[in-house]
C-alpha cells in the first residue's frame, strides 16, 4: 500500500479533478489510518497482547503497581486532575512554577497511556507520519522534545533508531526509562532541568504537541536549532484549538515560534493538510 504521507492530497486533487470518487478518498484514508494503527500498536503493545488498551492499562497498572480497573479509572479522570492541580497551584505567569507542575505530576503519565491507546481521538498516529519521513533520512539520531511517557521513542526504535527522549519532567522521564527497561531496549534519557541539548547532534526531531505548553517557546526554538544538524528535520503540531479542560496550554499565539524557526534557518517542506495538522520543517 501507498504510505507516503503526500498520498491523500494527490487523491484529493484527484477527486477535485473528477478522476476519482469520494467514496474511494475515504477508503484510501480508511486503509492508511489502519496501517498507521497498526505500526502504533506493534510499538507499544507488550509481549504475549494483541489489544491496544489493554496492554497500556496493563502496563500502567504494572507500573504503579495498581489493578488494571484502579489504573483505568484514574486514566479516565486524568484530565480533570490535572486541571484542578493547575488551578490550584500553577501561576502560569511563573516559569518555575510550570516546571514544578511538570515535573511532580503522575496524572501526565496516567493521561497520555490513555491517549495512546486512541480511544479519545486518532492524533498519536502523527507519530507514525512522522516515522514515515524520518525513515527517508540519512541519519539515526533521533530526539522527541517534550517526550512524556515515551511513546516516540519506542516508535522509532522498533525501527533501529538511535533514540533521545528529552523532557522537563522527571516524573516521565522515570516512566520512559522503566517503559524501556521492561522491553529490553534503550534510549538516552535527557532531563532538561539539568541537562541542555547536545549542539549538533540530531537528523529528526519531534515535538508533538509541545510547544503549546512552553513557558518560553522562543528559547524552545533556539536549542532546538543548535542541537539539529544542517538538513536535519523538525517535526511537530504547531497550533492549538482552545481547550477549557486544559489550562495548561498556555500558548495559543504560533506566529512569533514560526518566525523565529523561519529565522533559525528552519523551511517548512511538508503541511498536513488533511489528518492532524502536523508540519515537517527541514534546517538549512
Amino acid at each position: 500500500m501507498n504510505t507516503d504521507p503526500n498520498y491523500l492530497v494527490d487523491l484529493w486533487k484527484q477527486v477535485e479533478g473528477n478522476h476519482l470518487d469520494y467514496a474511494s478518498l475515504s477508503e484510501a484514508e480508511n486503509t492508511l489510518k489502519q496501517y498507521y494503527r497498526k505500526v502504533w500498536m506493534e510499538s507499544l503493545v507488550l509481549p504475549g497482547e494483541t489489544d491496544l488498551e489493554t496492554s497500556l492499562i496493563k502496563e500502567g497498572a504494572e507500573y504503579f503497581g495498581v489493578t488494571p480497573e484502579q489504573f483505568e479509572g484514574r486514566a479516565r479522570q486524568s484530565t480533570a486532575a490535572l486541571k484542578e492541580t493547575w488551578e490550584k497551584e500553577v501561576d502560569p505567569m511563573d516559569a518555575g512554577s510550570i516546571e514544578a507542575f511538570y515535573d511532580a505530576s503522575e496524572h501526565y503519565i496516567y493521561e497520555l497511556m490513555w491517549w495512546h491507546t486512541l480511544k479519545e481521538d486518532l492524533s498519536p498516529l502523527a507519530y507514525v507520519v512522522g516515522l514515515e519521513f524520518a525513515k527517508k533520512e540519512q541519519g539515526r539520531q533521533y530526539l522527541d522534545i517534550g517526550a512524556g511517557v515515551g511513546a516516540g521513542g519506542l516508535l522509532f526504535r522498533q525501527e533501529g533508531f538511535d533514540v533521545f527522549s528529552a523532557d522537563i519532567s522527571s516524573t516521565m522521564l522515570r516512566c520512559c526509562q522503566w517503559r524501556f527497561q521492561r522491553r529490553g531496549e534503550q534510549a538516552k534519557l535527557l532531563d532538561l532541568k539539568t541537562e541542555s541539548l547536545p549542539e549538533n547532534a540530531f537528523d529528526f526531531v519531534t515535538a508533538m504537541d509541545v510547544f503549546e505548553h512552553a513557558a518560553d517557546p522562543l528559547t524552545l526554538v533556539d536549542d532546538l536549532a543548535r542541537t539539529i544538524r544542517s538538513q536535519g528535520c523538525l517535526f511537530g503540531r504547531f497550533h492549538c484549538a482552545p481547550d477549557p479542560a486544559r489550562p495548561q496550554h498556555i500558548v495559543s499565539d504560533f506566529t512569533p515560534t514560526m518566525e523565529r524557526l523561519k529565522d533559525q534557518g528552519f523551511q517548512q517542506v511538508w503541511h498536513d493538510q488533511w489528518l492532524w495538522g502536523h508540519v515537517l520543517l527541514r534546517k538549512d
